[in-house]
This record gives C-alpha cells, sequence and structure tokens, in this order.
C-alpha cells in the first residue's frame, strides 16, 4: 500500500513537472513552438523525461488499479483499492495546472496501461 502512495506521489511530481516545463500551450503557431525547442532544448529534454517516466509510473499505477477493481467485483477485497481515490484526486489537481498537458498524460498512460494487462493467466484452466 505504501508503494502504491509512492508510485501515485511520483506519478503526480512528474506530470507536474511536465506541466510546467512543456512549452506547447504557451505559444500558439508550429514555428513559434519549434524556435523555443531549438533556442531551450534542456527545457524540451527535461519536459519529455518528465513525461515517459510519469507515463511508465502512472501507466504501471492503472494497470494495478484495473487489476484490483477486475478482482474486486469478482468478491475479493484487498486494502489497497483505497489508493484509486487519491490517484484520482492527484489527476485532478494536475488539470487544474494544465488541463491539455494533463489530459495528454492521462490518455497516454490510460492506453500504455490498458494495453499492458495480461490477462491470459487468469482466462487458463486450472489443469
Amino acid at each position: 500500500m505504501l508503494f502504491n502512495i509512492l508510485k501515485i506521489c511520483m506519478s503526480f511530481i512528474t506530470g507536474y513537472l511536465f506541466i510546467k516545463w512543456c512549452p506547447v500551450i504557451e505559444l500558439l503557431s508550429i514555428s513559434d513552438i519549434i524556435v523555443k525547442l531549438v533556442l531551450n532544448p534542456i527545457q524540451f529534454f527535461a519536459s519529455s523525461l518528465a513525461f515517459m517516466s510519469g507515463l511508465i509510473i502512472s501507466a504501471d499505477l492503472i494497470k494495478k488499479e484495473a487489476l484490483l477493481l477486475a478482482a474486486f467485483f469478482h468478491g475479493e477485497y484487498s486494502q489497497e483499492i483505497l489508493a484509486i481515490p487519491i490517484h484520482i484526486a492527484g489527476i485532478y489537481f494536475l488539470s487544474t495546472i494544465g488541463i491539455w498537458q494533463t489530459i495528454i498524460f492521462l490518455c497516454s498512460a490510460l492506453i500504455y496501461g490498458m494495453l499492458s494487462i495480461d490477462f491470459s493467466e487468469s482466462r487458463r484452466a486450472p489443469w
């Protein structure tokens, strides 16, 4: 449980850093974006690094939360399911800072997290 809370905190921090360092939303034209990236490559690199690390952490959280919800609906209960509202609250706070970056961050994590779920073990016959 503590490890999941730590992952949620890291996901929030990396999402926040991605939102603060991402220059895309501030600028209106594609040429302004390219000029900003060329003139300030460290900020772009740091933003990309925060995005990728946050994506991996959030995708792992989403994968674990989806499996916990599936187990919950089959009658198995774990206290780790209580971390889901904390993760949702973190996503909400990120959306108050930058809605479009949060949407990109969350959709990417959802897609990557859902693609990494392996249900084959639960579908196998017991013999």
